[in-house]
């Protein structure tokens, strides 16, 4: 009779113990701060945060005009890399951006990709 609730218990701590893992990775999320220039205008600072993982996502600032990128992107994501590409649709050489890493202007994207970093 005591085998039962013992049971029980042992199931129900596996069954928490594996949702809270899988909750914890399921809510990493990316971030990515950057410049762009607007047409004969200044360079202005933006930013995407809470970003999915694994999407590619465009740079909305630069995704009406085919000849406009961001460009300097400092990763602020401290569980995902950014990969940024050059190109619409994640397309062309992959750039991937570490969290903290100084900014690099002569880095042009158009498109950003988080990947965890855990899969590196």
């Amino acid at each position: 009779m005591r085998l039962r609730p013992a049971l029980l218990a042992l199931a129900s701590a596996l069954v928490l113990v594996s949702s809270v893992s899988t909750t914890a990775h399921a809510q990493a999320v990316g971030g990515i701060n950057y410049y762009y220039t607007e047409t004969n205008g200044p360079d202005l600072q933006a930013g995407l945060a809470g970003q999915p993982l694994n999407e590619c996502i465009p740079i909305p600032e630069v995704a009406s005009s085919e000849d406009t990128y961001a460009y300097s992107p400092q990763n602020v994501s401290t569980d995902a890399y950014a990969d940024v590409y050059p190109e619409d649709n994640c397309q062309g050489t992959k750039t991937r951006i570490e969290f903290n890493v100084p900014r690099d202007p002569s880095i042009h994207f158009r498109t950003v990709e988080f990947v965890p970093t855990s899969t590196g």
